[in-house]
């Protein structure tokens, strides 16, 4: 006899039950928002920590334009003996320099040659006036190809001079026609016996005020930014100690190394802070503003600016000399014998009877 065939209809299997289903959707949710807290856990510190880094602008407190006398270098000459002649003259010289570099296209190598430009560094600082802290910008940053260009933002709270032009650099092919140097100057002179002057600078300053904001961790900040353009205005202008904020050198102004200077009769010297060391083989003099710093720098006198909301700030600028550009020359008609000090603002020499 023949079994009856099996019944046609839905399985007989269980399969998975009805509560399972949900569980293992609710287990892959569950991870899936898990591994999402933790990735916002680890990327929204993030985000606030880093960025946004750039600052803006919460307001605009003040525009205007200021005048600053820049004393470049003191200059002495030397004082004269009674019953005594003597021609003495004092000499500060600026020059662009003027750079030449030839590249060999076979070897791919170069060369240069010719003076480097003299420059200036300055620095400013805040004296009082400002309960935030306080930015110093050079807008617009001048072009490295203007040939006129007297400044350069140096990236920091401060900037770069040169006071007869910035420095000229040409490249030529080996072989080629290659022009005369070309290379200008600032310079002056004060004649006359016992002389005590200053070399001097007029500068239009033109800023603007902005108070800005910044993230700093993961709190917003304030600051006081100045952005300002310098501008010169004249040439120079020696004028007599004390003059433009300068006095007559201290004895804490002054250095003087044990040597003496002995002149030859009818003949004419110039001696310079090089000549100096130079001549005697002395070590240089201590450095005045820390062992980064050049040997030589002054504080020009407190500088007003109207922040408006935020007050008047008292600034300061300070120069900074890698070396001196001032000289003093002179010739007598006999035998005389010096003391050589160095004036340590800004490395010119002042010469005593020893």
């Amino acid at each position: 006899m023949e079994s009856p065939p099996a019944p046609v209809g839905p399985s007989s299997d269980p399969g998975p039950s009805a509560s399972s289903v949900p569980s293992r959707r609710r287990r892959k949710w569950t991870i899936g928002l898990g591994v999402l807290l933790i990735t916002l856990a680890v990327v929204i510190p993030t985000v606030l920590v880093v960025g946004p880094t750039a600052p803006w602008v919460e307001a605009v407190l003040a525009e205007g334009r200021l005048y600053i006398d820049v004393p470049l270098s003191t200059m002495y000459t030397v004082p004269t003996l009674p019953d005594s002649t003597a021609g003495t003259s004092a000499e500060v010289s600026f020059t662009s320099g003027n750079v030449t570099c030839l590249w060999n296209e076979t070897s791919h190598r170069g060369s240069c040659g010719g003076r480097w430009g003299d420059s200036l560094l300055y620095d400013w600082s805040v004296v009082s006036g400002a309960d935030m802290p306080v930015k110093f910008v050079m807008r617009p940053q001048p072009s490295r190809s203007d040939a006129n260009r007297r400044f350069d933002f140096d990236g920091r709270n401060g900037f770069i001079f040169y006071p007869a032009g910035p420095q000229r650099i040409s490249s030529y092919s080996v072989g080629a026609s290659v022009p005369p140097p070309v290379a200008s100057f600032l310079n002056t002179s004060q004649g006359g016996p016992g002389r005590s002057s200053v070399f001097v600078l007029k500068w239009a300053m033109d800023y603007t005020v902005r108070k800005m904001g910044v993230f700093q961790g993961l709190a917003p900040t304030s600051y006081l930014e100045v952005e300002y353009r310098l501008t010169v205005l004249d040439r120079g202008s020696v004028l007599t100690l004390p003059a433009a904020n300068v006095s007559l050198p201290s004895s804490t102004d002054l250095w003087t190394p044990d040597a003496s200077i002995s002149s030859v009769p009818r003949t004419t010297w110039g001696i310079d802070a090089m000549g100096i060391l130079s001549s005697f083989r002395l070590p240089p003099p201590p450095v005045t503003y820390g062992s980064d710093k050049p040997y030589f720098g002054y504080d020009l006198r407190s500088i007003t600016i109207d922040a408006g909301a935020g007050g008047q700030l008292s600034v300061r600028l300070t120069s900074h000399y890698y070396w001196s550009y001032a000289a003093t020359k002179f010739s007598w008609n006999e035998t005389a014998r010096f003391r050589a000090s160095l004036d340590m603002r800004f490395g010119s020499v002042l010469l005593e009877y020893a």
